[in-house]
């Protein structure tokens, strides 16, 4: 079995991993090396979407890394997420060393519940804050993916607050149609 090996050094590098996504690979043994210093939230669910997507379509992946994402994703559990998500959404245990809420599948019958919790876990990092608007994006965000996206693997949200920034940074994401190509069909009839 060949090998591809992809490496991850700057964000656009992530599109190397929807070009294999599309060419449909099954069978394939697929190493991944992060040669980044730190991920966002976005990298981490698009590494999990595409390793869920690939074990999906029988492939071996292996994630390489160095330092500090190295033991962000072994923080963040990103292997057993994967593994434990192949059929069936099934949620991890808090992450006890990071400020991250874990990387959940979101279905439409959970995502008030996630969303509730999330704004749960946050408010003990924004004492006195509305966190108001994390509920409407989160609504909005995990809607989309579930009106327009047609995603073979659900929603995935990945939920990081960085406490230097005092920022909470999240990612929704699907391996979906999109937007554009989902309205377009139905204004053409082809729901």
């Amino acid at each position: 079995m060949e090998e591809t090996r992809i490496l991850i050094i700057r964000e656009s590098d992530y599109f190397k991993l929807y070009s294999i996504l599309e060419k449909e690979m099954s069978g394939a043994k697929i190493s991944i090396v992060v040669e980044r210093i730190s991920l966002e939230p976005i990298e981490v669910l698009i590494l999990t979407q595409f390793i869920i997507r690939q074990k999906q379509r029988d492939c071996s992946i292996e994630i390489t890394a160095k330092g500090d994402v190295l033991n962000y994703l072994n923080a963040i559990h990103i292997s057993d997420f994967c593994i434990q998500n192949l059929d069936n959404p099934c949620t991890l245990e808090a992450i006890s060393s990071y400020t991250a809420m874990p990387i959940r599948r979101v279905e439409e019958l959970s995502m008030m519940e996630y969303i509730e919790g999330t704004q749960a876990y946050f408010k003990n990092f924004s004492p006195g804050k509305d966190l108001g608007m994390l509920n409407l994006c989160l609504s909005e965000l995990i809607n989309n993916v579930y009106n327009h996206a047609h995603s073979p693997i659900g929603a995935y949200v990945f939920c990081q607050h960085y406490e230097g920034a005092n920022e909470i940074r999240m990612a929704v994401s699907d391996l979906g149609i999109g937007i554009p190509h989902s309205v377009n069909s139905f204004r053409l009839g082809n729901k």
